[in-house]
């Protein structure tokens, strides 16, 4: 039986759970940014992240947060930043983890 050479070579390439295979997740945001999150939260991400935020970002969280990256983290956040999370807050970063934070930032979990 002979199999057809677009059969093999579609396959050959299409391996999952290495990082190699992974998608890149880049996300960017310029102008005023507020995010509001209530209720249960749980963000995984697998492979390269990168956020890239200019602007004034203000970010709010109610109720239980679990964050999972896992691969190489790049966060960038340019003016004014405000985070506010109350309820349990779990959050794991599995691989290199760069962030960079430039203007004033409060921070503020309960």
């Amino acid at each position: 039986m002979t199999i057809p050479s677009s059969v093999t070579s579609s396959a050959a390439g299409s391996g999952t759970g290495h990082p190699s295979h992974l998608p890149t997740t880049t996300t960017t945001t310029t102008s005023p940014t507020t995010t509001t999150t209530a209720g249960p939260t749980t963000t995984t991400t697998a492979g390269p992240t990168t956020t890239t935020t200019a602007g004034p970002t203000t970010t709010t969280t109610a109720g239980p947060t679990t964050t999972t990256t896992a691969g190489p983290t790049t966060t960038t956040t340019a003016g004014p930043t405000t985070t506010t999370t109350a309820g349990p807050t779990t959050t794991t970063t599995a691989g290199p983890t760069t962030t960079t934070t430039a203007g004033p930032t409060t921070t503020t979990t309960a």
